[in-house]
């Protein structure tokens, strides 16, 4: 008995608050043309305008450029090591000096057609071992 009276009592709630909700239309803050700007916009956009013809700007290179990280890559001990701990770290660089001294290999990793099965090189993914 408690149940339903309980039920019934939940119920009517929910009548009478879908019965008193109503919709509230959005109106702008400010009823004049969207032309017209605050005074506060007008001294934002002349400090504005005295920044962007400052002289001491850095140049888009020079922004970018201070977030420029070395890149390294691995370089493998042996040709069938695939463990990160038998590989080494060289910078771009460095990288560039090993392989025209000779003292590293690039080879590229093996891929195989899904249509036909066939092996071959995948030119996107190239190894470097060191020469023993």
């Amino acid at each position: 008995m408690k149940t339903t009276t309980t039920t019934a009592l939940f119920l009517s709630s929910l009548a009478c608050t879908a019965s008193t909700t109503s919709v509230v239309a959005w109106t702008p803050l400010s009823s004049g043309s969207s032309s017209s700007s605050s005074p506060q916009s007008e001294a934002n956009a002349e400090k504005y305008k005295k920044e962007s013809q400052r002289s001491d700007k850095l140049s888009k290179k020079q922004f970018l450029d201070q977030y420029k990280r070395p890149s390294y890559i691995g370089v493998r001990t042996s040709k069938d090591s695939k463990d990160a701990s038998q590989s080494t770290m060289v910078l771009q660089s460095e990288l560039d000096i090993l392989l025209k001294d000779g003292k590293v290999v690039k080879s590229y990793e093996s891929k195989a057609s899904k249509k036909t099965g066939e092996i071959s090189d995948d030119y996107a993914k190239p190894i470097y071992v060191f020469v023993n």
